[in-house]
């Protein structure tokens, strides 16, 4: 199947289930005004009141955030623009939402910075997925994974709910950790680097868009804009490496993939993904990547998983078994799919799995659980505002009824998993693609 074939497919599936049918536009309770609140408080207030209805225009106004007096964090209030975030989940009644302050602050003890993210995660109702996605992350020692704190949401005075107040991904000496371009560096080692591209398949018009002859899509987020001469050597750096990759030497040590693509980084952002069977993470969408100065393609920082983790009801992706990312038959894997060719790669998987799955990946569910308690009163405050817990938001594959039955869906999910990857995975095996 053709991938803009493919993509028609989706995203006009897409567009009738969050039209309405599935009931995602009436369950909301406007006027509910929490009467405890526990968690630090984001105060947003736009112009006028101006509404927010745009991904692409901003509406100025003013930011503020109240922490919970127990703690060391400092209050802050400054002027912002905010538009819109995300790209299903925009369409969804309770909104994710881009803040750009006008100074860069330190946000409840993260980095200071002027660009930060409100996760809605309307669709996922433990609240939790990105949470434990950027846990594991940081748990694999991943270059960078974004920071966030839960926060409740106020915006012109009107209560909107748990937020996950999130550091966006930018280039920063706090972030992606890589030379920020100039438009001036156009030759030698300075053209060579730092650039920040995202695998994206949706054809936003506003973004710097290019496709390799196998029809892979990237974003490239920074530079932006960029000067023709890196412009033409980002395309061509990325085509290199995807013909190099379907090469027919592409495991040579010496002239194959190993001098474009780098494999420790490429492995921790495969098992993060792989472990929550991401949908998107095919090189659909949200597959981040970033190259240094005259160094080698990296991947990450992960980004994205609120239908990860089993919620989700197509594709498969509901069942704790089978892999995704290393094998499927949409014609979105590309790279991982191939690099799972090389036994020396996979061999690679299952040794850092082997590795890490004792003291990261099973302790997961301890990690939930204190983060599920973390959230009892906002959670509370946040499903009266949108009473959603018995229904059916697309694309949930479990419609618990409760928030711990969300909980408790998100930790066997996750415990099942584990145990078939953990089954599959023998360091001394060597396993192809298609191996199920």
């Amino acid at each position: 199947m053709k991938r803009a074939y493919y993509k028609l497919i989706c995203s006009s599936t897409l567009l009738i289930l969050l039209s309405g049918c599935s009931g995602n536009t009436t369950t909301q309770n406007q006027g509910f005004v929490p009467a405890t609140i526990d968690l630090p408080v984001v105060y947003l207030s736009t112009d006028g009141q101006a509404p927010i209805v745009s991904e692409t225009d901003y509406v100025s106004g003013s930011f503020g955030v109240t922490p919970i007096p127990s703690s060391s964090d400092v209050a802050y209030s400054g002027t912002m623009e905010i538009r819109g975030h995300g790209n299903s989940t925009w369409l969804l009644p309770k909104k994710p939402y881009k803040v750009k302050l006008d100074a860069k602050a330190s946000l409840l003890g993260m980095a200071s910075a002027k660009d930060w993210i409100l996760l809605a995660n309307y669709d996922d109702k433990s609240l939790l997925r990105d949470q434990v996605a950027f846990e594991v992350g940081r748990r694999l020692g991943m270059a960078w994974t974004p920071n966030s704190r839960f926060v409740e949401l106020f915006l012109n005075g009107q209560y909107e709910g748990n937020y996950q107040l999130t550091e966006e991904i930018k280039i920063d000496k706090n972030r992606v950790n890589i030379p920020e371009m100039d438009p001036t560096d156009i030759s030698g080692s300075s053209l060579t680097g730092g650039y920040l591209l995202e695998v994206d398949d949706r054809d936003d018009p506003d973004d710097i868009l290019f496709s390799t002859s196998r029809g892979t899509i990237f974003d490239l987020h920074d530079p932006d804009p960029a000067a023709p001469q890196q412009l033409t050597y980002i395309q061509n750096y990325l085509q290199q490496t995807e013909d190099v990759l379907y090469s027919s030497n592409f495991t040579d040590p010496s002239t194959g993939y190993l001098q474009y693509l780098d494999p420790a980084s490429y492995i921790n952002w495969y098992l993060v993904n792989e472990l929550f069977k991401n949908n998107d993470a095919v090189f659909w969408s949200s597959c981040w990547l970033y190259k240094d100065r005259s160094n080698k393609l990296f991947m990450g920082p992960v980004w994205d998983f609120d239908i990860g983790a089993g919620n989700v009801n197509y594709n498969g992706n509901n069942n704790p078994t089978g892999w995704w990312l290393r094998s499927n038959p949409l014609p979105y894997t590309q790279w991982t799919e191939r690099l799972f060719d090389d036994p020396a790669f996979a061999a690679a998987v299952a040794a850092r799995w082997k590795q890490v799955k004792a003291t990261q990946f099973d302790t997961l569910s301890a990690y939930i659980d204190q983060n599920a308690a973390a959230l009892n009163q906002s959670e509370k405050n946040n499903f009266q505002r949108w009473p959603i817990l018995s229904t059916y938001v697309y694309p949930n594959a479990e419609v618990a009824g409760s928030y711990q039955g969300e909980v408790n869906y998100l930790k066997s999910w996750l415990t099942q998993r584990i145990a078939w990857m953990d089954s599959q995975l023998d360091p001394n095996q060597q396993e192809g693609p298609t191996s199920k």
